[in-house]
Formats: C-alpha cells, structure tokens, sequence
C-alpha cells in the first residue's frame, strides 16, 4: 500500500573546505562583534585596527591572538598564558580558548635557538570549567633538557 515503504539510494556528500577560508570565516564573525562596522569597511584600519595581525591596544596580542584568549582587543592586558616546568624536560603553557576559533587553528610552537620553530613533540589537552571556560593545555617534549626552551602560542594555520 502506498507509504508503507520508502525505498532509497544511499549516497554521500563530501565537503572539503579550505582551511584558510575558514578562518577568515571566524576571524570576520568575530571581529564584527568587537568593531564598528565604520571601523571594519575602512581598508586603511586594517593594520593598526581591525585585522588579525593588528594590535590596537598595543599589548602584545595581535587581534588573532585576543579571538584566542578571549580578551577585548581594545583593553590592554597581558595575554593569559600560564608556563609550567614539569619533571624532566617536559613544559606546559595553558591558557583560555575562547569560543569561535576552530582548534585546529590553534598552536603551540618551541624553540631552543629562537630561529627555528616546531610543532612536533607537543601533546593538547582540553578542559571545560563549569562555567563553560575552556583551557588548552600543551606540554612540550623536547628530545632532552635543554637550557632553555622559548615556546609562543600560535593562532592560525
């Protein structure tokens, strides 16, 4: 009898997205809730005001950054980061991810030498506060102790 059956072909749509689209995806919707829309159609504000690479509170955190941490780009504060030495060679830096940057845009680079940088030998961890807080922590593993290991967080590809 008619609507007793409903007979299908399965299929699948696949869907690979450029990752850098994605993030100027993020970056924009982001940036829209922080800055006048005057602010953000001026081209000319782009480096000193608006854009991902711009530091308009002059605090050390690139807009990027700020989407990262969750802080206001507009106030300056330091950036959130908290650097532990743990036994042995290992570190860990941890600090607050905010919502709308995607995690694989998120990284953590070490340097002994501070002219070359990796993202090999670091394991992430995620923690959801109750507040809903989100934390990353990165605990580096370098090959042995070092004297000393300068470690930066990136945001980005």
């Amino acid at each position: 009898p008619l609507g007793t059956s409903v007979t299908s072909n399965p299929f699948a749509i696949r869907v690979t997205l450029d990752p850098a689209r994605t993030l100027q995806r993020a970056y924009a919707e982001w940036a829209a809730t922080k800055f006048p829309a005057a602010t953000l159609t001026n081209p000319a504000l782009e480096a000193t005001v608006w854009g991902p690479l711009a530091n308009p509170d002059g605090d050390s955190a690139a807009n990027l950054h700020e989407m990262l941490f969750g802080t206001p780009p507009l106030t300056f504060g330091l950036p959130p980061v908290t650097i532990t030495k743990l036994a042995g060679p290992q570190i860990t830096a941890r600090f607050p991810w905010a919502q709308g940057l995607p995690l694989e845009f998120v990284h953590v680079e070490w340097s002994t030498t501070l002219q070359s940088w990796q993202r090999s030998s670091v394991g992430y961890t995620v923690q959801t506060e109750a507040s809903g807080q989100r934390w990353i922590t990165a605990t580096i593993y370098p090959d042995s102790a070092e004297a000393k290991v300068l470690l930066r967080v990136a945001a980005g590809l």
